[in-house]
């Protein structure tokens, strides 16, 4: 996918008095990549911070999958420093992004069980001669496996831009909602890029996840061994995948087969 750079260009610590309601109406209007980008640049100075970057991983792939970053961070920081030297093999903001959904700051991410520690410390000593002195990291799981990653930054050091951060969190989680489905738009991520599967189709995936063969999914369906194999093969050629590994793989990733609850469970609470 695209990477676009960009300054938010704002004085420290200045909070805008958009809201989030004039945020969310932009972003219904965005249309393409460098709309997302301001979209992202607006939330940022909405939330009185200096910095960002945004990505959505998107699960094309199982080993190459698609990514669209936004680098709203000081000039020639991922160009020259965060790529060259591979930081997002030990970067735990990126291991927090595909294992949690809370929001965390940069300083507590230090006990992940990454490299040495003394990698992380050198990764964060490196963003600080940039200016990324105080963040945060909040990852967002969308639709069809997508998910992203909104990193913000302050310029500011202490207890103070750090209490900062912390309150200005919620607000940037929500605003995040927006962005992700701005993006997803943007990537056309909210249109299927194949012919959408029927409900039959679905129905023998999902029992092909759970290991079943096509003469046991067509007792359970109550229908021929020969139609379920027909279904299948519709579905690899939709998925463009070759096997009903790749198939149920593939469309797991995509969440295109989801466990679905045939009933409401009775609560596992009774009344007091």
């Amino acid at each position: 996918m695209a990477s676009v750079s960009g300054r938010t260009g704002r004085a420290a610590g200045a909070r805008s008095d958009a809201t989030l309601a004039d945020l969310a109406a932009f972003s219904a209007g965005v249309g393409d990549v460098a709309g997302v980008r301001e979209l992202c640049e607006r939330v940022t100075r909405a939330l009185g911070l200096d910095y960002f970057l945004y990505g959505l991983h998107v699960p094309s792939s199982m080993t190459d999958p698609d990514m669209l970053v936004i680098d709203g961070f000081p000039a020639g920081y991922v160009e020259s420093v965060y790529r060259p030297r591979n930081y997002v093999q030990i970067d735990p903001v990126v291991h927090h992004l595909f294992r949690c959904v809370t929001p965390v700051l940069w300083r507590d991410l230090h006990d992940l069980p990454l490299g040495d520690g003394r990698q992380f410390a050198d990764l964060l000593h490196e963003a600080e001669s940039y200016g990324l002195v105080t963040g945060a990291a909040l990852p967002m799981h969308g639709p069809r496996g997508t998910i992203s990653l909104y990193s913000i930054a302050s310029r500011q050091r202490g207890p103070k831009a750090e209490r900062m951060l912390r309150q200005c969190l919620p607000d940037a989680l929500l605003a995040l909602t927006h962005i992700h489905e701005a993006a997803m738009r943007v990537t056309r991520q909210d249109e299927l890029e194949h012919e959408a599967l029927t409900p039959r189709e679905l129905e023998c995936l999902a029992w092909c996840a759970e290991g079943k063969t096509s003469w046991e999914t067509a007792r359970i369906l109550g229908i021929a061994e020969r139609t379920v194999v027909f279904h299948l093969q519709n579905v690899n050629m939709k998925l463009r995948v070759s096997s009903r590994q790749q198939a149920v793989a593939q469309s797991i990733a995509m969440g295109l087969v989801n466990p679905t609850p045939r009933r409401l469970p009775k609560s596992d609470v009774g009344d007091a």
